[in-house]
C-alpha cells in the first residue's frame, strides 16, 4: 500500500524543517508545522514573506532545498520521474491559484467539466450547478457565456468551484478572494466552512484578508521573512 495516501491520518499535511532560497535570498527558513484534517488553515504575512512559496511546495510543484513534506502520511518525491505521487496529488488535491486561469473562450460549465475530465472524473452536473449557485453563479446566462466576459470576482468564484467540483480531500488556495469585495469574501468563506464541516475536506489558504475570514478558520499561521511567528 506504499502507493496510497492514508486518508485516516489526523495530520493531513506535515512540514518538517523546510528551507528554500532563490539566488542566495532565503525565502523559507526552517518551517515546521502540521495541518489537521477537516480544518481551514490560513497562511498570512506581508508580500514576499514566503506564503505562496510554501503553498507551492505543498502542491509538489516547487522543490524545497531542505526538509520534507508529507501529505496523508506520504512523503512528496519532487523528482520529475515520480509519476505515482504526482498522480495521487492530481486525483486528491484541488488547487486554486492567484489567477483564475480559466479558458476564456469556453463557457463557465465547460471550464469546470474540462478540468474534471483532465482528472479522469466524470462530471456531476447537479453537483456543479449546486456549487455554482452556492458561490453566486446561478444565472443560466452566466453559465453559458464565455469565461472571459465575466468580472474578475466572478472568474475567481468559477475557479473555486472548479477546484471543489472534484471533491478533493485537500484544497490549496492562493488568495482565492483577491478580486472579491469584503462582503463577498466573507460569503465565500462561510460556504467553504460549511463544505469543510459537511464533507471533511481540509483547506489551506493563503490570504491577506484574515480579519475578514477569521470567524471561519480554525488556525492562523503567520510567516514573516521566511519564518513562523
Amino acid at each position: 500500500m506504499e502507493n496510497k495516501f492514508n486518508f485516516e491520518t489526523n495530520n493531513v499535511v506535515e512540514i518538517s524543517d523546510v528551507r528554500k532560497s532563490y539566488m542566495g535570498f532565503t525565502v523559507l527558513n526552517g518551517i515546521t508545522l502540521g495541518i489537521e484534517k477537516s480544518t481551514i488553515t490560513s497562511i498570512t504575512g506581508h508580500s514576499g514573506s514566503g506564503k505562496s512559496t510554501l503553498l507551492r511546495i505543498i502542491q509538489g510543484i516547487e522543490k524545497p532545498d531542505n526538509g520534507e513534506v508529507k501529505i496523508f502520511d506520504r512523503k512528496i518525491d519532487y523528482t520529475s520521474s515520480s509519476k505515482v505521487i504526482k498522480n495521487l496529488i492530481k486525483q486528491n488535491i484541488g488547487i486554486g491559484f492567484q489567477s483564475p486561469m480559466l479558458m476564456g473562450n469556453h463557457s463557465v460549465l465547460d471550464n469546470v467539466n474540462l478540468y474534471l475530465e483532465g482528472k479522469s472524473i466524470k462530471p456531476d452536473n447537479l453537483r456543479i450547478l449546486e456549487l455554482l449557485s452556492r458561490f453566486g453563479m446561478d444565472s443560466q446566462k452566466k453559465l453559458d457565456q464565455p469565461a472571459s466576459s465575466l468580472s474578475g470576482g466572478e472568474q475567481m468564484r468559477v475557479a473555486l468551484v472548479r477546484a471543489l467540483a472534484s471533491e478533493p480531500k485537500l484544497l490549496l488556495l492562493d488568495e482565492p478572494t483577491s478580486a472579491i469585495d469584503s462582503k463577498g469574501t466573507q460569503n465565500v468563506f462561510k460556504n467553504l466552512r460549511e463544505i469543510v464541516d459537511t464533507t471533511g475536506t481540509t483547506i489551506v489558504t493563503v490570504t491577506h484578508d484574515f480579519d475578514l475570514i477569521k470567524d471561519y478558520t480554525d488556525k492562523k499561521i503567520t510567516i514573516e521573512s521566511g519564518e513562523l511567528l
